[in-house]
């Protein structure tokens, strides 16, 4: 599964979530699948969390907008080589053809080319390949941390409730009519996937903020957030609102730990 990425930014403050259309439709998709806003009859699964579910809708909103170019670029090495290919130039400035010497090393006379000679160098053909380079364009997303944090904990509160996720896509798999068979197959095999999918944002998010905030910090952060019950119904989303509001009023150039951390505080009590 190809997966997104989510990072601190380094030059300003929040995090950036970047990773190629396909990344960023799926999860697009799952989050809108798995919270129930997807259908002809489309209504929230699980209980009590209609109004937190939609606010979810502001992230799907940011991922719509990066693929229709209203975000940003950035390109991000993919591990190719450019002297895998037959048309790389310093190879052939750095080795004169009439210079190199295939005789066998050891002396035996049998005339043979050794393997690393400058035929044997190019793995792929450039004409084979004639748009191939070292890296991959992907969509940026830039978003401030108490919002970014914002939809992760919502979203891992209700992955602990996935199963009815998975009641929900059963009952509408079971409905006859001409999409069932595409509703089995979600069943099936894809309704899985894209509970993965959430699970890596929510992953990538919480470890963004690991590394930021620090072992210590987090820890106790985390296990205030576990000892919630049910967050996504009891939380108070209005004061959560504000506070990311409030935290964008200040422009903050680069995001600092403690003053993030008294932010996220207001999202537990």
């Amino acid at each position: 599964m190809k997966m997104i990425c989510v990072e601190k930014a380094n030059d300003t403050n929040g995090v950036v979530l970047k990773g190629d259309f396909f990344d960023l439709d799926r999860l697009y998709f799952a989050i809108f699948k798995f919270t129930g806003y997807h259908g002809m009859d489309d209504q929230c699964v699980f209980p009590g969390c209609a109004a937190i579910c939609e606010s979810l809708l502001g992230l799907c909103y940011e991922l719509r907008h990066a693929w229709q170019g209203d975000r940003d670029l950035e390109q991000v090495y993919n591990g190719i080589q450019n002297e895998w290919f037959d048309d790389y130039r310093e190879m052939d400035e750095s080795f004169d053809d009439d210079e190199l010497d295939f005789d066998d090393d050891d002396g035996d006379g049998d005339g043979e080319e050794d393997d690393y000679s400058h035929e044997y160098c190019f793995r792929f053909s450039r004409a084979e390949f004639p748009e191939v380079n070292e890296k991959n364009t992907y969509f940026s997303i830039h978003l401030s941390f108490p919002e970014v944090v914002y939809y992760a904990l919502i979203l891992s509160d209700l992955l602990g409730k996935k199963d009815l996720f998975f009641q929900a896509r059963k009952s509408v798999m079971e409905q006859s009519g001409p999409q069932q068979e595409l509703n089995k197959e979600y069943f099936h095999f894809k309704a899985e996937v894209d509970v993965a999918r959430i699970t890596i944002f929510v992953k990538q998010t919480l470890q963004a903020l690991y590394q930021f905030i620090g072992e210590n910090k987090y820890l106790v952060f985390m296990n205030k957030f576990k000892k919630i019950n049910e967050f996504s119904v009891n939380c108070n989303m209005d004061a959560m609102n504000q506070a990311m509001e409030d935290y964008a009023l200040k422009e903050f150039k680069q995001d600092d730990p403690d003053t993030l951390m008294r932010t996220l505080a207001i999202y537990l009590k």
